[in-house]
Parts: structure tokens; C-alpha cells; sequence
């Protein structure tokens, strides 16, 4: 978890982890085990889902991207729709979606693209994991999200 104050340049520290901004000095290092993988996916605070995809369109636009197999894209995608408590939305649009459900599609889809490193801004965090904390979507018994329902 990364605090500060505002303005103290944490969404330019997290832009940079992602690849998104250069740094104009210092360093930053990370550990990459898996060259295979992409080295982060990034949740933006404002929306960032395509409007021309689906719920389930956007979850898997990372694996198709990368061209993993048919079957791994439909498997990973309905296994983070359901975790997200998206289900019943799998072929909903954005215009058609809840801003705080938006969220959860860009928490999934960075999720299933299986990178080293998922980058979020803190304050995002709270509002669109609500659901995984609630209880309301199961745990995740393997760790992937980090979270696990109370």
C-alpha cells in the first residue's frame, strides 16, 4: 500500500511501476520471475473499460491479447466475472453497468491478464473491492486477489 499526502506523487509513482510515465531520476526496481507474463496490469481511479466490449469482452481483452487458447480465455474470465459478483452482467455493456460495477470489470480484467504485478491506486481500492470484502462474492481461496471475504 503506498499513502501520502496529496500531491506527493503516488499516482505518478504507480504510473511509472506500470510502464506508463518515465522517471526523471532515482530508480526503481522490480523482481521479474515469469519474462512470459506481462510485468503489470494498472486499475485507473476513473473508468477505463472499452465501451464497445461487454462485461465479459473486457475481462478477457488482456488473455486475447496475448492469444492464450479459447478455452483458458472463457475459463479465467467467468472464473473473475463470478468473483467480482458480475454474473448475471457477463454480456452487459458499460453503458448498461453501475459505476462501482465498471470498477470490478477493471479490477477483473487487470486480474486476468495473470501479470507479475497488478498496479492500483489506493483510494480505488476501498470502493470497487467493497464487494470481496463484504462477503457478498467469495473469498479467494488461492490468493489471487489478496483478499478473502470476513
Amino acid at each position: 500500500m503506498l499513502l501520502g499526502l496529496s500531491g506527493c506523487g503516488k499516482t505518478t509513482l504507480v504510473r511509472i511501476m506500470a510502464g506508463l510515465e518515465r522517471r526523471t531520476s532515482g530508480e526503481l526496481s522490480i523482481a521479474r520471475t515469469d519474462g512470459g507474463k506481462p510485468l503489470t496490469a494498472m486499475v485507473f481511479q476513473e473508468d477505463s473499460v472499452f465501451p464497445w466490449m461487454t462485461v465479459e469482452e473486457n475481462i478477457g481483452y488482456g488473455l486475447r491479447l496475448r492469444s492464450a487458447p479459447g478455452p483458458d480465455v472463457t475459463r479465467t474470465v467467468g472464473g473473475y466475472i463470478e468473483k467480482v459478483g458480475l454474473t448475471r452482467f457477463a454480456g452487459a455493456y458499460p453503458f448498461q453497468l453501475s459505476g462501482g460495477m465498471k470498477k470490478r470489470v477493471s479490477v477483473a480484467r487487470a486480474f486476468a491478464a495473470d501479470c507479475a504485478a497488478a498496479v492500483r491506486e489506493v483510494s480505488l481500492a476501498r470502493g470497487a473491492l467493497a464487494a470481496l470484502h463484504s462477503g457478498a462474492v467469495p473469498s479467494d481461496p488461492a490468493g489471487r486477489l489478496g483478499l478473502e471475504a470476513h
